[in-house]
């Protein structure tokens, strides 16, 4: 089940603040406690220690027998008729019925007890505090001993009288969380909103394109967090849009470059079936053939130049044997050259290390540029390849430049970059190139970050194209 942003925001944000509440509620709550225990233990020691001052000042406790009791029954049962809101009166405290006190001889004689105490021994004679049970609650003991006299006195507080202030303290403490979340919960709630309203504006932009626009999306008002994904998607539009038209470009001009093969193939194949005689008709039919040939290989380049067109990037972690690369494609190309006898010089060093890329597009680099310089190379000419590898730093950084150059016409360096565009033929009338060869090159050097230069011919025999392709790893 999906739950939507706001929701989720406040759920989040709600429980963490609850958590925090419950928390500082429960450290106070016992921190206040503790304190609370602190100032009524220090009042029934101060309270203990003031009793017996007074009680040695006035009693021999040698020659009382039996003890004595302080008879405040009267006075304990007109406190006991005040109510829980008046707890105060000219005679005293309510609380004073929850306090009594035992005075005892260290051999366990009973000295004195106040009219609430019992006559049997509350605690042992042991100094100091302790919780102890008496008439079915809970009471708090402090033992003051002295020594000299030969004495006990036990003051003891029933804990009922710590708990009303502790419970009252609690209440407050609740009363701002019981009224503070929900109050907390609407302000997030609207808060929230307004905060998710320009991200709701964007869906409703988006929402309300038609497929055709794709020009940026405009939204005042945008907070910076919102910008970078106006921003992003602005990006995301704009290349889509150059998608598009690269697709829609690539698409017109791949009818346009069909339809003369196609229209060739159907004027030879008329002209076959026209034939009066056998030559003429042979003669058709092998023109019918190279259209044929050239509407294949124009295909087939259509084909990979789409997907190398839609290919952004590929993990270079293949290493590629560019000796052996070059060795296989020129032998599948050897019918080929040989048929139009072309004279092929491949140069490759004993000791060359790979490099890091793509074996298939590395082949088909190879493949492109050898079939390119094989139609523009004429009858009897002559291509070379050269591998080359060098180190560039200290570091083993290395630099491996291939060469490709050939006895044809070679390229005017003022058109030189144009070659690399879709569909150009510098010399359409001397060969059946469909003119994607050398695009599809520059797209694999580009997804290898390689780079290509023109380099000038150094001998006699080359004179013609002459390129380099220098991979860095």
């Amino acid at each position: 089940m999906k739950h939507s942003l706001r929701t989720f925001l406040l759920a989040s944000i709600l429980s963490v603040v609850f958590l925090c509440m419950v928390f500082f509620f429960l450290s106070t709550y016992i921190q206040t406690r503790h304190e609370v225990d602190e100032v009524y233990d220090s009042q029934l020691a101060q309270s203990a220690r003031l009793l017996h001052a007074l009680l040695l000042r006035n009693i021999d406790t040698n020659s009382i027998d039996p003890p004595l009791v302080f008879d405040d029954e009267q006075y304990l049962k007109n406190l006991g008729t005040l109510s829980d809101d008046d707890e105060i009166s000219p005679l005293g405290h309510f609380y004073e019925t929850m306090l009594s006190y035992q005075l005892w001889r260290q051999d366990g004689k009973l000295i004195l007890r106040s009219k609430n105490a019992p006559e049997e021994q509350l605690t042992a004679f042991q100094a100091g505090f302790k919780t102890i049970q008496f008439k079915q609650k809970s009471w708090r003991s402090f033992t003051l001993q002295d020594k000299q006299q030969g004495i006990f006195l036990i003051v003891t507080e029933q804990l009922d009288i710590r708990e009303e202030p502790i419970s009252e303290l609690t209440e407050n403490l609740l009363a701002p969380y019981i009224v503070g979340i929900p109050t907390l919960l609407f302000i997030l709630w609207h808060l929230i909103g307004r905060g998710l309203h320009p991200l709701i504006n964007i869906s409703q932009a988006i929402k309300n394109r038609q497929p055709s626009n794709l020009e940026p999306i405009q939204i005042e008002g945008l907070a910076p967090e919102l910008l970078s994904i106006e921003t992003a998607l602005n990006a995301l539009l704009s290349r889509l849009k150059d998608t598009i038209e690269r697709e829609k470009s690539f698409t017109d001009d791949a009818a346009h470059e069909l339809r003369t093969p196609l229209a060739q193939i159907k004027i030879h194949s008329q002209n076959a079936q026209v034939s009066k005689s056998e030559s003429d008709r042979q003669l058709c039919l092998n023109l019918l053939e190279q259209s044929v040939d050239q509407a294949t290989r124009t295909i087939e380049q259509l084909l990979q130049l789409a997907r190398l067109q839609s290919l952004q990037s590929f993990q270079q972690n293949d290493t590629v044997h560019l000796g052996k690369l070059a060795r296989q494609q020129v032998a599948q190309l050897h019918d080929q050259l040989s048929q139009r006898q072309q004279h092929l010089e491949l140069d490759v060093p004993d000791q060359l290390l790979p490099i890091f890329g793509n074996d298939l597009l590395i082949g088909l680099l190879f493949r492109n540029l050898l079939e390119n310089a094989s139609l523009y190379t004429p009858e009897k000419g002559a291509i070379r390849i050269r591998i080359i590898q060098e180190n560039i730093d200290e570091k083993e950084k290395r630099e491996t430049t291939l060469t490709f150059e050939d006895s044809g016409p070679g390229v005017e360096e003022a058109k030189y970059d144009a070659i690399f565009q879709r569909f150009h033929r510098e010399n359409p009338g001397d060969a059946n190139g469909a003119g994607l060869g050398l695009s599809i090159v520059s797209r694999i050097a580009e997804l290898h970050a390689a780079k290509i230069s023109p380099i000038p011919s150094l001998d006699a025999e080359y004179t013609g194209f002459c390129l380099s392709i220098t991979f860095a790893h």
